[in-house]
């Protein structure tokens, strides 16, 4: 999850710049202790395997990584429109009104300041719809790909042998860095929002005394243009990984066979 990673570094660290090299035993660090216990274990006593023969199931494979590639699409789309109005992200207008009805503009401190405690009620106000989308598309993300894994865990259980055990290996490694990974994104997640905090407070407070959407529309939709790219990045990131851990799992999964006449006899 080192693409996930880099992002959380540059927005929490504030450094929109290259992102610092990945530390090393980035594995150790997403176990959580009751999962990288059942994970040892099930590598100090393997179960041996239990050999089944079959027809080959290269098309399923093909199934799940066609499954990948269109769960990546809807995705890319929904981010690409999301400015779409069945999405009901604010624009100007929208956003205006909501500091006008919680009141930031009146009663302006001497040096011209709206109230602070208005001002962040308003600007999490604002940024509420902005989230809910990335959170929606993460979800949908995740449940999409949840299906996808459970297709191939269900097919390599079915060959047996090296193969199921490989899957039920992957599935304690997975559930083991699961809390990890979902932090991460929670961690993303709130330095989005903060930077689009720190963005737009600026931008409000610079307003004349009578503001009008006019004055707020080129800032206002460079920062949700921004908080929209940077949601992807971070969905992306995440899917990137899913798919490189499902990839890997097919890859490495031996293939089933079918017996040889005299293997039968």
């Amino acid at each position: 999850m080192s693409d996930l990673k880099a992002l959380v570094d540059r927005l929490v660290e504030g450094d929109p710049a290259e992102a610092p090299p990945e530390r090393r035993g980035g594995l150790a660090a997403m176990l959580d202790p009751a999962g990288g216990v059942q994970l040892a274990e099930a590598l100090a006593y393997p179960t041996p395997p239990e050999l089944r023969f079959g027809a080959s199931d290269e098309h399923l494979e093909r199934q799940i990584l066609r499954g990948l590639d269109a769960v990546e699409r809807r995705l890319r789309r929904n981010f690409e429109d999301a400015f779409k109005a069945r999405y009901r992200l604010p624009g100007a207008v929208r956003c205006l009104d909501l500091l006008l009805e919680a009141g930031v503009f009146e009663a302006r401190s001497p040096q011209g300041k709206p109230k602070p405690r208005a001002l962040r009620k308003a600007t999490r106000t604002i940024w509420a719809p902005i989230g809910g989308f990335i959170e929606t598309q993460y979800k949908r993300g995740r449940f999409d790909l949840r299906h996808l894994r459970a297709d191939a865990g269900s097919m390599l259980r079915a060959r047996g042998g090296d193969a199921a055990r490989l899957e039920a290996i992957d599935g304690m490694l997975r559930e083991a860095t699961q809390v990890e990974g979902e932090r991460r994104y929670r961690r993303a997640l709130w330095a989005l929002e903060r930077r689009f905090l720190d963005g737009i407070t600026p931008v409000i407070i610079g307003l004349p005394e009578i503001p009008t959407a006019r004055d707020l529309e080129p800032a206002f939709g460079a920062l949700i243009r921004e908080s929209i790219d940077l949601g992807w990045a971070a969905v992306g990131a995440i899917l990137k990984h899913e798919r490189a851990l499902l990839e890997g799992l097919l890859s490495a999964a031996p293939r089933r066979y079918a017996p040889a006449a005299e293997e039968i006899h």
